[in-house]
């Protein structure tokens, strides 16, 4: 909280009630922050409403807008404690690397802090000056924790969500709306009323400007998602309830100047405006194409236009919110499968579990993908517990990491596509000029030049995509897994019972990227016969391929193990 400033022209605390009321100038003053046009509207919405909702494209800026009004508010309005939250720590992490960035370019900011920002492994924070009196002014960024558990307890006046599509409902309906049982000190909204009061008098700012006494607040900032995702409920929900009052106070012939429709519609009307405010509650909604002409990467956004599904591209670009993925494994069936709650991405073998993966090799500008999976016997259960990815590596590398894998998770089998350079591969695996001191050469199973060589078979039959058998039925297969839950996939964060490090943080960005892929795989008839593939030529399929190939591995594993055994030719039953 700024306590004092060297003015002559301006009576310091006349300046900090005008910057209170004039959030967009404020952030030109204190930062030196040139805002675009869509930057002004959303934060204007995130500083006057209690409860703001903003749907915004990638590109847009909008974990910077949450860093800049939570360095608005920890700066001028005293005694506020500020809580920035995400799905990951990482991502909390993010929105306080634009607290950094505001601190480091803003005087007036470093003048109003005890000390610099800071980050420790339980939080980042900064703590600003009190004068005589008063409780200085606080900004924190949270991990989430299991459950919500590293954030259960704190309280908060304001909470700026990033990525809230990703947070489980469960958390943002009990643990952070209790922050807003949170009461600020009252004779703090008493004195700035009074300082708007004086600023009025001396004609520095309208009545109209005038700032509410403050109340607790949340922004809700996103980019759209499915229509079964709690964040279209929250959308549509608000967009409803703000039509009704408007209705409602039109009926009634109340002054209607606190209402907000401004902007055209989105996506066939399923977002009537850009902005649509009651005065308390708002929804702000920019798509790729509303900032100034030179603030987007249009080339970026024209690569991704090429390498996305139409739906996918709309969702994250333009505030589209579709019911589902299009393709044959639909998305809403694959987040289903990680509601179990149980595990996340696993990282080490458990104990009297088995494990197996599926390979699929690169040659060029493809991904090198691999799909980690584990076998419950006892309860016959298979569940997919990692995705791993490279790109533009080279097969000695690749080989490598075949072997550390098999090793890490202590598999006696695993399935790799022979194209791609699946061959290859193998070949290293069995080279004896290749294998590391201490290991024996892995070997493919039923391959004629590996019969006579010493070693493990570890390697099934590699994979034909060519064979048209094959792949009809590992891709029924696999939706029947995921259909009769006799396959599970890594939960997001947080897992109780689970610490979450950044290498699970990474695990789950990559199973994030795989269930993309997956999702967007559709089937399509090409003669007599029908095909599984991206709907565009450019789209990456790699993490699927090998999740096709995982899976189909995992299921001869269980079935293997199911299978009874039998005793030698000529002895007793």
């Amino acid at each position: 909280m700024i306590e004092s400033l060297n003015s002559k022209s301006v009576n310091s605390e006349q300046l900090i009630a005008f910057w209170r009321s004039n959030p967009v100038q404020a952030s030109k003053d204190i930062f030196n922050v040139d805002l675009d046009t869509h930057q002004r509207m959303a934060l204007n919405q995130m500083w006057f409403n209690n409860s703001q909702t903003n749907i915004m494209s990638r590109g847009t800026g909008k974990t910077f807008m949450n860093g800049l009004g939570a360095s608005l508010e920890g700066i001028l309005k005293p005694g506020y404690r500020v809580g920035l939250l995400a799905p990951s720590y990482r991502q909390s992490k993010m929105i306080w690397a634009e607290v950094e960035k505001l601190y480091e370019q803003s005087p007036i900011f470093q003048e109003s802090c005890v000390r610099p920002p800071a980050i420790t492994p339980e939080k980042c924070y900064v703590k600003f000056r009190s004068a005589p009196g008063k409780v200085g002014s606080v900004i924190e960024a949270l991990p989430m924790g299991t459950d919500g558990g590293k954030i259960r307890g704190a309280r908060y006046f304001s909470t700026y969500i990033d990525e809230a599509a990703h947070i489980q409902k469960s958390i943002l309906d009990v643990v952070i709306r209790g922050f807003m049982a949170t009461s600020a000190n009252p004779m703090e909204k008493v004195k700035m009323i009074r300082e708007m009061e004086a600023m009025v008098q001396a004609g520095l700012m309208t009545r109209e400007q005038m700032l509410n006494p403050p109340a607790n607040k949340m922004v809700f900032s996103t980019t759209a998602y499915f229509q079964y995702n709690h964040a279209w409920e929250r959308v549509s929900k608000l967009i409803s309830e703000i039509k009704l009052d408007y209705k409602r106070a039109q009926k009634a012939g109340e002054d209607l100047s606190r209402f907000q429709f401004i902007g055209g519609p989105l996506n066939a009307d399923q977002i009537p405006h850009r902005i649509l405010s009651d005065g308390k509650r708002g929804l702000a909604c920019f798509t790729c194409m509303d900032p100034s002409r030179g603030f987007m990467n249009m080339e970026s956004i024209k690569e991704a236009k090429r390498e996305m599904s139409d739906y996918a591209f709309r969702m994250e670009y333009f505030g589209y919110f579709p019911p589902d993925s299009e393709g044959f494994f639909r998305r809403s069936l694959l987040d289903k499968c990680r509601t179990h709650g149980e595990f996340g991405p696993i990282l080490e073998p458990r104990t009297g579990l088995m494990y197996t993966m599926g390979v699929d090799p690169a040659r060029s500008g493809d991904n090198f993908a691999i799909a980690i999976f584990e076998i419950d016997t006892d309860n016959e259960i298979v569940r997919l517990i990692r995705v791993l990815s490279w790109n533009k590596k080279e097969f000695p590398l690749m080989h490598r990491h075949v072997r550390s894998l098999l090793r890490q998770y202590n598999m006696t089998y695993f399935q790799m596509d022979a194209g791609g350079g699946g061959t290859t591969i193998r070949d290293l695996l069995a080279n004896k000029e290749n294998c590391p001191v201490g290991e024996r050469l892995i070997l493919e199973q039923e391959f004629d030049e590996h019969k006579t060589k010493l070693g493990d078979r570890y390697l099934g039959k590699l994979i034909q995509f060519s064979s048209y058998d094959w792949v009809h039925d590992a891709n029924h297969n696999l939706l029947s897994g995921l259909q009769h839950g006799r396959l599970q996939i890594a939960a997001k964060p947080p897992i109780p019972g689970q610490i979450w490090t950044p290498a699970m943080e990474d695990a789950d960005e990559e199973m994030e990227r795989a269930l993309t892929e997956w999702s967007s795989i559709v089937m399509h008839p090409v003669g007599s016969r029908m095909r599984w593939d991206s709907p565009a030529e450019n789209m990456r399929k790699d993490r699927y391929s090998a999740i096709l190939i995982g899976y189909d591995a995992a299921r001869k594993v269980l079935a293997n193990k199911k299978r009874p055994k039998k005793l030698a030719f000529g002895f007793w039953a």
